[in-house]
């Protein structure tokens, strides 16, 4: 027909273009418009509205401006229609002054105010950039033309409100909409109850959830378990228990649900597991382990026996993990022998293979209840039976040895390692330093930290922590602080017991600033000091004559909830304020101290009666205690 000349009717253009544009043929929709317009035909408003439309399904709300505009400068009589989708495209380019200077011409050119959509479009435009009090005055200039407020722009102001904290004015706009027969969907109460559950206001959120229960609308499965976790975490089981139930109503209900539940409250989890079983649904191995290790993690063995003989009356082929998790919960319970002759009974009666992650639980069991022996017969029988041992095998022998300090068989082990081509990590090299930095061998311990810096391994805090001790322990505190400042270089923050430390050897060798100076540092990092902190002041302030400092140390010790001054501190003080001569401040604290239920040694019967103000014998522990 164009190459013809033969101009066709705008109707029969319009439906072409309608029919492009549903197609999502936008591109060949302009075509046609362009030609459409190249031989004299504008259109009529249909026509501006399809190409709008298509602009903004292109998301090019820039060019749905321009249509408007071009077609406003011809002096076309516009529509509601067109006003509409052009305040549209400004909210999509965030340009709101466009938006709202647009619904006052709409007003003053038609007559009318604009829809409910369109005004929808501007409040939640508003509440996207932040801008609470524009969208609140649009709401309310839309509900005072009578146009009732959408559930979308409805959503919008309550999602605004609850991302500004302002929970109060959310519910409140939520129970006005529900007043004025305004029903809220799905994703009105989702917003609430998400809201509520990340302000963790949790009884509020489970009143909101069985709000939309009563409507007939349940929450998805990701929504559920937000409410359930967090009903857990403000110990409200009996909800956290009645939403897992109605899951099974709504269908929800499914193992990975279940194991998410299992891994908080045990007497919950023991609930949840027997409505597992009543309802039918069959645990897993992930049950199984997720309960068993909270059972043994919350030293309910009773319970955990009562699954472990459950899962074995069952037809269920239990894992090396779910095996795994009953060994690892023994050994932590201090029954590593126990887990010893469980693993070999379920060895010899084939339900489990030999793993080396089994025999490295026993290991590192055995360690830690310092029956060494016993791992290293462990050890002995992991390789007769075929099993290679790893790193972590190697690395739980040698913190062993060390603890008990047998350095020579430590390195016996890590030259097995090196043998074996396996490379120490982090932790093995921590217990070595350590062990070598407590037998106050600084040369060998510095030679490891530096075969560890070469490999291009980290050290982390508790490597430093070793190090900075032992250099304090032999008096070389330009060592230690060297390595303070390597670790702040290296971006390694420093914990409460690197700066008990280092302040402890600091005012022992009298460097007062630079103690005081960490102390700042302390309190500004948001450390809160502990009862050895506070000793290693006070004790370490009045030996170099800082008397009154150290008073102070007792005064703000005392202003804190979560640290009491011990009998040791009390001590200390007392001796500084008798050598002082302040006998009724000596006497005063040490009625203080028997108020708080501390009951006095006979350093401070000696500083108070016969005036012998020695040096407390627990004093000279100050050091220990700090390593």
């Amino acid at each position: 027909m164009m190459e013809r000349n033969v101009i066709p009717f705008v109707p029969y253009v319009n439906n072409v273009l309608s029919d492009l544009v549903r197609s999502n043929l936008i591109s060949e929709a302009k075509e046609v418009y362009d030609k459409m317009v190249g031989v004299g035909v504008g259109g009529d408003n249909d026509t501006t509205q399809l190409l709008m439309r298509a602009c903004l399904r292109e998301r090019k709300p820039e060019e749905a401006v321009k249509i408007f505009k071009r077609v406003m400068s011809r002096g076309v009589e516009l529509d509601g229609l067109l006003y509409s989708l052009v305040v549209q495209a400004a909210c999509k380019m965030s340009d709101l002054v466009m938006a709202l200077d647009l619904l006052s011409e709409m007003r003053e050119k038609l007559g009318v105010p604009a829809s409910q959509e369109t005004y929808t479009s501007v409040i939640v435009a508003f509440v996207k950039e932040g801008k609470m009090e524009e969208a609140v005055k649009v709401k309310d200039e839309m509900v005072g033309f009578g146009i009732p407020m959408s559930v979308i722009a409805a959503t919008s102001l309550i999602t605004g409100y609850c991302k500004g904290n302002e929970l109060g004015k959310a519910l409140d706009l939520f129970d006005k909409m529900e007043e004025e027969g305004l029903v809220p969907d799905r994703v009105m109460f989702s917003v609430m109850i998400e809201w509520f559950c990340r302000y963790e206001k949790m009884e509020k959120a489970v009143e909101i959830y069985k709000r939309m229960k009563s409507v007939g609308i349940s929450l998805k499965s990701v929504l559920v378990h937000k409410m359930i976790n967090g009903c857990l975490k403000a110990e409200l089981p009996e909800a956290a228990l009645e939403i897992f139930n109605d899951c099974f109503e709504t269908g929800l209900a499914h193992s990975f649900m279940c194991n998410k539940i299992l891994m908080k409250n045990t007497d919950l989890a023991c609930s949840v597991f027997l409505v597992m079983l009543e309802k039918g649904l069959e645990p897993n191995n992930f049950t199984y382990s997720i309960l068993i290790d909270g059972c043994f993690k919350n030293q309910d063995e009773q319970n955990a026996w009562d699954v472990i003989n459950h899962m074995f009356s069952s037809n269920l082929e239990a894992s090396e993990v779910v095996y795994n998790t009953i060994i690892n919960g023994l050994c932590k319970a201090g029954q590593t022998s126990k887990a010893r002759k469980m693993l070999q009974d379920l060895i010899n009666d084939k339900r489990c293979s030999m793993s080396c992650t089994s025999y490295n639980i026993i290991i590192d069991g055995f360690v830690r209840e310092s029956e060494t022996d016993s791992a290293v017969e462990t050890y002995r029988e992991m390789k007769e039976n075929g099993i290679s041992p790893d790193v972590v095998t190697f690395t739980s022998l040698i913190n062993g040895f060390c603890k008990i300090d047998r350095m020579d068989l430590a390195l016996e082990m890590r030259q097995e390692m090196i043998s074996k081509d396996l490379k120490l990590d982090i932790p093995a090299y921590c217990a070595l330093i350590d062990g070598f930095c407590k037998k106050l061998d600084m040369k060998t311990a510095y030679s490891l930290f530096s075969e560890l810096l070469e490999l291009g391994l980290i050290p982390n805090v508790s490597v430093y922590n070793s190090m900075i001790s032992g250099f304090r322990n032999v008096g070389n505190m330009n060592a230690a602080i060297d390595l303070y400042k390597k670790m702040v270089n290296d971006g390694i923050r420093c914990d409460l017991f690197t700066y008990t430390t280092l302040i402890d050897g600091l005012l022992k060798d009298g460097n007062l600033i630079f103690a005081s100076d960490l102390y700042s540092e302390v309190l500004a990092s948001g450390f809160g000091p502990d009862e050895i902190f506070y000793t290693v002041l006070v004790n370490g302030l009045s030996k170099k004559g800082q008397f009154v400092r150290a008073r102070h140390m007792l005064e703000e010790m005392k202003k804190k909830e979560d640290v009491t001054p011990s009998v040791l501190i009390y001590s200390t003080v007392i001796a500084g304020h008798y050598r002082e001569g302040n006998l009724d401040e000596a006497f005063r604290l040490k009625a203080e101290m028997l108020e708080k239920g501390l009951v006095h040694d006979d350093t401070i019967f000696d500083i108070l009666v016969s005036g012998q103000a020695g040096k407390p014998p627990a004093i000279a522990q100050i050091s220990t205690f700090a390593s």
